[in-house]
């Protein structure tokens, strides 16, 4: 990875920044949830601002309102600056969900350099689904999202060891075809995507909004139980905010 100045890592907050204002305005005209997620709300949480070494933010957006958000975006926002990229029967973007990005910018991530997209800064928006509570149904969800995780990015995992990357070849090997992987994805979402989300596993609430970085963004209700998830040095038991919606019982990890 290329290190880059402070004086650009600066430019590349404030055009981010910029698509990422787009992005809310967006949604609340269409009256869609979205809220930051990730390092994005640790730092403005924690940092109120950046995380210092951050250089992108992420979004989620339940389910329903993604699915509309890419279709509000390519009808409403064909001519904006800021382009949608999802992986498609014939296009694909390397990633499991889509993203939006500055065509007046360039920037490649290694995994994308050679795939015929919009190379520019980027916006991450994930998707949140609901989680059944019956395990064997969990299992099944399991499945389905490695299918679909497979089949969608098109691209063998390399960090999941040999065996797991050896079976990912051959999957992709027997099928060939765009068309038919395109099929098989979409088939593999509707499964894993079925079940509802319910309270015990629910983030697809705002939980409120704060002014950061000169602009109100919005925060998913529980998140600090959700932020010490991510990131367990912080004091995340605070009286004051609502804590009640993730299980605190998780595997330690840093951000």
């Amino acid at each position: 990875m290329i290190a880059i100045s402070d004086s650009e890592l600066n430019k590349l907050h404030l055009l981010t920044l910029n698509m990422a204002e787009q992005f809310v305005h967006f949604c609340r005209q269409n009256n869609l949830i979205c809220y930051l997620c990730g390092g994005g709300c640790i730092g403005a949480v924690r940092h109120k601002g950046w995380i210092p070494w951050d250089d992108d933010l992420d979004f989620f957006m339940p389910r329903e309102d993604y699915e509309k958000a890419i279709i509000y975006w390519k009808q409403q926002m064909a001519h904006s600056r800021y382009k949608m990229e999802i992986s498609d029967a014939e296009h694909i973007d390397g990633n499991l969900f889509f993203t939006i990005r500055d065509s007046a910018t360039t920037y490649i991530k290694p995994y994308q350099e050679n795939m015929n997209i919009t190379q520019g800064i980027v916006l991450d928006v994930l998707p949140l689904d609901g989680y059944p509570d019956k395990w064997w149904n969990r299992k099944k969800q399991c499945f389905w999202a490695l299918i679909y995780s497979l089949y969608c990015a098109q691209i063998t995992p390399k960090n999941h060891g040999k065996i797991i990357e050896t079976l990912a070849k051959i999957m992709l090997f027997l099928v060939p075809n765009k068309k038919k992987r395109y099929k098989i994805f979409s088939y593999a979402k509707q499964k894993m995507t079925k079940y509802p989300m319910t309270k015990r596993y629910r983030y697809d609430d705002i939980g409120g909004n704060r002014r950061r970085w000169n602009f109100l963004f919005n925060y998913p209700a529980g998140y600090i139980s959700f932020i010490a998830y991510l990131l367990w040095d912080w004091n995340a038991k605070r009286s004051d905010i609502r804590c009640d919606t993730f299980s605190s019982n998780k595997r330690r990890r840093n951000k």
